[in-house]
């Protein structure tokens, strides 16, 4: 038997792309025959009078049961607001037999620990031998992402208390980056599509076998897929064809599928040197509008960090040294490159500062 855990859907009616996502999501548990789906908390993006959109959806998918946990963004929802049969809502920590294994849902508390939450839980009654927990916030056990809109930690669990409690599994809400390969025992599915132009990249949902207690990711076709890149300019004399091989290069490495470029906005920074500023800005348009690919801020890349070179007085011998630099340069063996370590294209970068003094 297996269950699907989402998260941080943050569903507005201003929003379809976000409601649409979620019956992509229940298109395919149908698809896979997963006929229970876990949200763990910030289903809505703020407690609301009108839940009737979702209620709508949620019914015309009866074989689905579906259990909702309260977060930080929809504290006060309850039962109550919803009226589909097959949704129910823990506003109370409470355990469910799932197949083989005891689920502990556990709602999202504004004035408690997880830690302490889970003591109250698990000291009124016999520890569960094989046991899951569902919840929302942050898990601080050696381990704590900084989240770019909520400031602070909300409802934290600590390594302390899974090692005393020994849940098999954790699944959490609330990052909205997805971290499918685990913190130890912990998950978090993250938002199931960006929600704005910082939450990039394909994203999807977790699935769980009961019976082994594997967790594995499962690939949602994206409503809307966000995406953050810089792209260098370097003032060679191929330097729009270096730019759109860099601009081919972005691409690729996104790795899509045929279809799913229509589907991207592109917030680009152009970062570098040029003696035609506009020339490129165009260059970069026409390659993007040939993909489909939309640019996020206002339709336009962000130049800011794109330095307009005038006459260069010594433009043979800066060739020269440039292209013997890029030379050099490829020569380079970069290897796991993490965040911190320079491109090969910043290195480059770099070399250019200095040439030009800037």
């Amino acid at each position: 038997m297996k269950i699907a855990i989402t998260a941080d859907l943050h569903l507005r009616e201003d929003r379809p792309e976000r409601l649409n996502t979620l019956r992509r999501l229940l298109e395919a548990l149908v698809s896979e025959g997963i006929s229970t789906l876990v949200i763990a908390g910030d289903l809505f993006d703020r407690e609301a009078t009108n839940y009737s959109f979702f209620d709508h959806l949620a019914r015309g998918f009866p074989e689905i049961g579906i259990y909702i946990i309260p977060g930080n963004h929809d504290p006060g929802l309850s039962q109550r607001h919803l009226s589909s049969p097959n949704v129910r809502v823990f506003s109370l920590p409470d355990f469910l037999d799932i197949g083989p294994v005891q689920v502990l849902f556990l709602p999202y508390s504004a004035d408690r620990l997880m830690d302490e939450a889970l003591t109250e839980v698990l000291e009124q009654k016999d520890r569960p031998s094989r046991w899951v927990l569902m919840g929302h916030g942050d898990y601080i056990g050696g381990y704590h992402q900084p989240h770019p809109y909520e400031k602070g930690i909300y409802m934290p669990l600590s390594a302390r208390a899974i090692e005393r409690y020994q849940p098999q599994k954790v699944i959490l809400g609330h990052i909205h980056r997805p971290y499918w390969q685990g913190l130890g025992r912990v998950y978090y599915p993250g938002s199931p599509c960006g929600l704005d132009i910082n939450e990039t990249g394909l994203r999807g949902f977790l699935v769980m076998d009961l019976e082994t207690l594997e967790v594995e990711p499962r690939m949602l076709e994206p409503e809307v897929l966000y995406f953050v890149e810089t792209i260098w300019v370097f003032p060679v004399d191929e330097e729009m064809e270096l730019l759109r091989s860099s601009l081919q290069q972005m691409v690729e490495s996104w790795g899509l599928t045929e279809g799913y470029l229509e589907k991207v906005i592109l917030r680009l920074h152009l970062k570098g040197y040029t003696q035609d500023r506009q020339r490129v800005v165009e260059t970069v348009k026409e390659f993007l509008s040939e993909k489909g690919i939309r640019l996020y801020d206002g339709g336009e890349p962000i130049v800011s960090e794109l330095e307009s070179l005038l006459e260069d007085p010594y433009y043979d011998e800066s060739q020269a040294l440039i292209k013997r630099m890029r030379a050099v340069i490829e020569t380079l063996e970069l290897k796991d490159l993490n965040e911190g370590h320079l491109r090969r294209e910043e290195i480059l970068g770099e070399v250019l500062h200095i040439l030009y003094g800037r």
